[in-house]
């Protein structure tokens, strides 16, 4: 029997601003690691990836919420937007210092977290354009990315010395890793060299139906690939958009959310795959922003599941 292991991702930076929450744990803590979310959380058995800046304030009482009721944790660094936000090559050196600071936050408040994750993405300030449709913005940020190997072995040190101490999770684009120089261009990281080789860490392809250019349908089915977990979205509670604005000034750019008939379609694709192929039946969800998102996720999985074969 199948016994999948979900962990959502949560992040809601943008979400608390707008609900007038100046210090994001103050909502995570009023909305979104709520009693009842933690109780369906540890019901399940399900863990969180939790966004967090270097140094941000009161984080600490979230996870500790969190671990302290049984539920696993990973730590998702992330940076400063005008840096980039995601990890790319334009921000290695940020990435280190930030890697320092919560490792240091970690040994202070000895919490028990799971893994620290790191999201493979291109540098914010693209992404952004690319969402205005903005020919000339686009060709000025693409001028603007650091293409230097040495970005790339920078990382893959600072991954290789990381994953010494814990587990590191990679969260990875579709599509740019399957065509050549894609990565190069748009100044992405790659996978180290041997990263999967230790059991404990893990590449999530991030599989977001809600951002797919094109082919919805079966865009999950298409891109499933063995050894990597997959990633859905975009799910939030109560119509809110539980991630950050892909359009600089804020006004639109946010991603359609699933409803209940697409997440079935994308978790049943999911749960095909694992059958077929008897892949560890390990699945990502962005993002948890209430217990809106459990209950739909928990319908859509029991659903799946009781599919005959």
């Amino acid at each position: 029997m199948i016994r999948p292991l979900v962990t959502y991702f949560v992040e809601s930076r943008e979400e608390a601003a707008r609900a007038g929450f100046p210090v994001r744990a103050d909502f995570l803590l009023a909305r979104v690691v709520t009693p009842e979310v933690v109780e369906l959380l540890r019901q399940d058995a399900a863990a969180v990836a939790v966004a967090c800046y270097p140094g941000e304030h009161r984080m600490e009482e979230v996870l500790a919420r969190l671990i302290s009721a049984g539920v696993a944790v990973d730590v998702w660094v992330t940076l400063d937007r005008a840096h980039g936000y995601w990890q790319c090559r334009s921000n290695v050196a940020q990435t280190e210092a930030g890697v320092c600071r919560i490792a240091a936050w970690l040994d202070r408040s000895r919490l028990p977290v799971r893994a620290v994750g790191f999201d493979l993405e291109p540098h914010r300030a693209l992404v952004e354009a690319a969402f205005a449709h903005s020919p000339r913005r686009i060709a000025r940020e693409l001028m603007r990315v650091k293409r230097d190997s040495d970005a790339q072995k920078r990382f893959d040190r600072l991954v290789r010395d990381l994953a010494e101490r814990m587990a590191v999770h990679l969260y990875v684009l579709p599509l740019v890793p399957d065509v050549p120089g894609l990565g190069w261009v748009l100044g992405t990281l790659a996978v180290p060299p041997g990263f999967l080789s230790s059991e404990r860490n893990r590449v999530v392809r991030m599989l977001y139906t809600s951002l797919a250019p094109f082919g919805r349908g079966s865009f999950v089915a298409r891109h499933l690939r063995q050894g990597l977990v997959p990633a859905l979205g975009v799910v939030g509670a109560e119509s809110a958009d539980p991630g950050v604005s892909l359009r600089p000034d804020g006004a639109g750019g946010r991603p359609h959310l699933l409803s209940p008939a697409e997440l079935l379609r994308d978790v049943a694709a999911v749960v095909r795959w694992w059958r077929a192929t008897a892949s560890p039946a390990e699945l990502h969800v962005f993002a948890l922003n209430g217990p809106g998102v459990i209950t739909a996720v928990r319908a859509a999985m029991g659903r799946a599941l009781a599919a005959p074969e």
